[in-house]
């Protein structure tokens, strides 16, 4: 099963890494490009009571899968006929997946016709199910391409 080690190596005296991991300010200041609130403050005090460099944390392995729950962009490419967005859509609820928005600019060839539907945040696996069967619909021209649409979870609330 494929796993991972954490390692933080320091180059400096331990004394000095002690003095700085009490410090709100240096984990601040050493974060401020990335946007991060907080680092990694513990493997820092585990390694002044571990007298060392390396530190070693508790490890619980998991299975690595593909399996996210995220919201989804789907494009389509299709010959344009009443009843599309229909089928899309069963597919989509047959499967428990919602729609979060649909986008269809005009001007493209009904005979070669493009648009976009977002879905609201479902696995991965749930998707999967939903564009291989919207892909077997007479009137896709192209695979749906799917994509997950990362999200930033620091909203203010």
């Amino acid at each position: 099963m494929p796993s991972f080690q954490l390692q933080t190596v320091i180059a400096a005296p331990i004394g000095d890494c002690f003095t700085l991991s009490l410090s709100v300010d240096a984990h601040a200041a050493s974060m401020r490009e990335s946007g991060e609130l907080a680092v990694a403050v513990v493997s820092d005090i585990l390694a002044v009571a571990q007298r060392s460099l390396a530190v070693e944390l508790p490890v619980r392995r998991r299975k690595v899968t593909g399996e996210f729950l995220a919201p989804q962009y789907l494009r389509f490419v299709v010959d344009d006929k009443p009843g599309i967005v229909a089928g899309i859509a069963g597919a989509l609820a047959k499967v428990g997946a919602n729609i979060d928005s649909l986008l269809q600019h005009p001007g493209h060839p009904k005979y070669r016709l493009p648009f976009v539907i977002t879905t609201e945040p479902c696995m991965t696996s749930t998707i999967e199910q939903a564009v291989a069967a919207i892909a077997k619909l007479d009137c896709m021209l192209e695979r749906p391409l799917c994509l997950q649409i990362l999200t930033a979870d620091d909203k203010d609330e």
